[in-house]
């Protein structure tokens, strides 16, 4: 008994000098095995929900630091069980967090009280004149009444953590899913702002700065929204797929949690978790950026896009798409590390390498995941064009084209105008199916890019 005592008090010891982040991992990880990637992203869509109104300053509009995660993974395998202990450890330390499950356009946007328009109306009331004081002949005040605000806020108006249970309901294609995405999209930007327009002329519309989590199984077609769609675009995403060994591994390591020391344990982190982050000063006040952050980002920035040229057509544009999302992930977190660390108001290179991982991650997960099919009349264009230009320098026994030929010969087979074709050969060149070098006399030599 005497050991166990020992040890527990040299746990307890280490929970209040480890880093926040293995601290928050840990909990996560007495509820959900096997996990440890995801729930250090959930940290950082905490930490960002608590640091809600510390900005990085970033020209006109500055950046905040809330994160916003899709967690696409195999089902059946503790995603629930995240979502729950995240709610738990939310409410816990100041932070409110809804799981969602109504989803409509009324549960999570809002809704308008048409009474209280009625009622503002009968007294003369607005947002400027709020009060109206009824007297009688004497001039005394017999009665008063208060403007009544017609706007019935929902989730997204009244919590900082909105969890998706199922993204999946979400991101299918129905009319009421497009608008809710629309309207929340302008909300996880910087600053929040949501506004719906409904039958009545006063809209919903109100700014809450709301971080958000959507956690789904890998379904088909998912590939293909994560390139396209511009509410995932906003999203730290990751797409894992398990094997059945995998979820085998998991089960046995998730019965190592049946007992109640597991929840006692968990109780006392949270204990300890609660009171270390209630000595972070959560101030509004903006963070600057030294130059060596600057550049490290920067290096982040074109790591990704020297991966990117590997890529053809549209996926190369989706995954573009993503290169301000990588960007802006960096230096959130870095950001969240400064706070953390309270020694500093700006952010260095040290900062933004702290968070590199997870980053580095998320890039190589984009890079695999997205592929999108190109559509039926593109995809033939573009094998057409591949194969005159391989029949051309075939014939001709060289392995490039000028452009003047190149765009000769496209004319002569395709009869559509020599800048037409012009225009083609860029738009292809740019898609990354042909690669362009500067030859003799200022010529531009174009390869097929087999890569």
């Amino acid at each position: 008994m005497a050991n166990k005592n020992i040890l527990s008090s040299n746990q307890q010891s280490s929970d209040y000098t480890k880093p926040l982040r293995q601290l928050f991992m840990e909990m996560m990880a007495l509820n959900s095995v096997c996990n440890e990637e995801s729930s250090e992203i959930y940290f950082h869509v905490f930490m960002g929900a608590k640091m809600k109104d510390i900005m990085i300053s970033d020209g006109v509009s500055n950046k905040d630091l809330r994160i916003n995660y899709a967690h696409i993974q195999t089902s059946r395998t503790g995603k629930g069980r995240q979502n729950k202990a995240m709610r738990t450890i939310c409410s816990n330390c100041g932070v409110s967090c809804v799981i969602i499950t109504d989803y409509s356009a009324a549960g999570i946007i809002g809704t308008i009280d048409d009474s209280a328009i009625k009622f503002n109306e009968k007294w003369g009331l607005n947002e400027v004149n709020k009060q109206y004081e009824k007297k009688d002949k004497q001039g005394n005040i017999i009665a008063t009444h208060e403007w009544k605000d017609p706007v019935v806020k929902g989730d997204a108006g009244n919590y900082d953590i909105l969890i998706f249970d199922e993204l999946k309901i979400l991101l299918e294609p129905k009319r009421e899913n497009e608008e809710i995405m629309l309207v929340l999209q302008p909300g996880m930007d910087c600053p929040p702002y949501v506004r719906k327009k409904l039958r009545n002329k006063t809209p919903i519309e109100y700014s809450n700065p709301f971080s958000l989590i959507g956690t789904t199984f890998p379904f088909k077609g998912v590939n293909n929204i994560m390139g396209t769609s511009g509410f995932l675009q906003r999203m730290f995403v990751s797409v894992r797929v398990m094997s059945i060994d995998d979820i085998k591994e998991m089960r046995k390591a998730q019965k190592t949690l049946l007992t109640p020391d597991a929840k006692k344990n968990f109780v006392r982190k949270l204990q300890i978790f609660k009171k270390r982050i209630a000595k972070i000063n959560f101030q509004p006040t903006t963070l600057g950026m030294t130059e060596r952050a600057k550049n490290r980002l920067d290096q982040i920035s074109n790591n990704f896009l020297n991966q990117v040229e590997n890529l053809k057509g549209i996926n190369r544009d989706a995954s573009l798409s993503f290169t301000n999302t990588i960007e802006e992930a960096a230096l959130k977190i870095a950001g969240q590390y400064v706070i953390m660390h309270g020694k500093s108001k700006k952010i260095d290179s040290t900062d933004i390498q702290r968070g590199y991982n997870l980053i580095k991650s998320f890039m190589k997960n984009l890079m695999e995941k997205i592929d999108i099919k190109e559509d039926k009349d593109t995809g033939h264009e573009v094998k057409q064009i591949i194969r005159i230009f391989n029949s051309e320098v075939n014939r001709k026994k060289v392995k490039c084209l000028t452009h003047t030929v190149f765009r000769e010969v496209l004319n002569k087979r395709l009869n559509r105008g020599l800048i037409a074709c012009g225009n083609k050969i860029k738009e292809m060149t740019t898609a990354g199916y042909f690669i362009v070098k500067k030859g003799d006399k200022n010529t531009n030599n174009y390869f097929l890019n087999t890569k």
